[in-house]
Parts: C-alpha cells; sequence; structure tokens
C-alpha cells in the first residue's frame, strides 16, 4: 500500500508542477496569438458578410439601396436587416466551428 501512496503523491506533485509552469506560459505571446486570430476571423467574416450583401444586391431585380434611402421603404430596410443577422450567425456559426 505504501509504494501506490507515494506513487499517487509523486503524480500530484508533477501535475502540480505541470500547471504551475502553464500558468507562467500562459501570458503576452498566448495573447498576442489569440488578438491576430480574432482579428484575422473578424476580417474575414466582414469579408464574407460584405460578399452576401454584393451578390443580393445584384440578385434582386430593383436596386434596394434606392428603395430603402430614397423612397423610404421600411418594410425592405426591416427584411435586409433580417437578412443580414441571418448570414452573420450563419459565418459567426462557421468560424466557431
Amino acid at each position: 500500500m505504501q509504494p501506490m501512496t507515494q506513487l499517487f503523491q509523486s503524480l500530484l506533485l508533477t501535475g502540480q508542477a505541470v500547471a504551475q509552469t502553464d500558468t507562467e506560459s500562459f501570458g503576452l505571446s498566448t495573447l498576442i496569438r489569440h488578438l491576430t486570430a480574432a482579428t484575422i476571423f473578424s476580417v474575414l467574416g466582414i469579408l464574407v458578410l460584405s460578399i452576401c450583401v454584393f451578390l443580393f444586391d445584384r440578385i434582386v431585380p430593383f436596386s434596394f439601396r434606392k428603395e430603402i434611402l430614397e423612397d423610404q421603404n421600411i418594410a425592405l430596410g426591416i427584411i435586409v436587416a433580417a437578412l443580414l443577422l441571418g448570414m452573420s450567425m450563419i459565418i459567426a456559426a462557421a468560424i466557431i466551428g
């Protein structure tokens, strides 16, 4: 029974040492990597959303910008906003995985 207790104590001490070195290595380099990844994925998401808006503008038989800005078509504005929110949620889910 004694060797088993010593084994568990040595594993516990090793685990504490590993946890301590993990928290020490979690520093500025990790923060920079996370910020870089967030920036890249944000730019990628905005690019894909812009492409979707461009395609939507080409697909519809009218200029939705003219309808919203000049003719003050509130219903079309709500539909376009819902479309943008839906596409944004799909893009975010695809990026997150």
